[in-house]
């Protein structure tokens, strides 16, 4: 796409804005990252049930454990690149579910 085209779309989507009302401005800049849902283990999870997601803690447990999160801190390991640092540590901290499922027996 020419650069000129990209100044004109530009343009346009300004003009566009600038009659947005607010709240549907965020709802339009909100819509562009949709989040999923899942069911793991009777929690509900933005994380799927997958080997990269680590154990999953209720909102409870993860309330009380909060601050011994930290002791999963680590030394950064500068052989290494950022990114397999991050994955070592994203593999062994647990993550908060969004609401644990409770079955009641009647």
């Amino acid at each position: 796409m020419p650069m000129q085209d990209i100044k004109q779309r530009e343009e346009k989507i300004k003009v566009a804005r600038s009659h947005t009302d607010f709240r549907d401005f965020l709802r339009d800049i909100c819509s562009w990252n949709p989040m999923g849902f899942y069911k793991v283990h009777g929690l509900l999870s933005r994380y799927p049930l997958s080997l990269r997601t680590p154990q999953l803690l209720t909102p409870l447990k993860f309330s009380e454990e909060r601050d011994t999160l930290t002791k999963y801190g680590m030394d950064y390991d500068f052989n290494k690149s950022f990114f397999d640092n991050f994955s070592i540590l994203y593999h062994q901290v647990p993550l908060p579910s969004i609401q644990q499922q409770v079955m009641l027996n009647e």
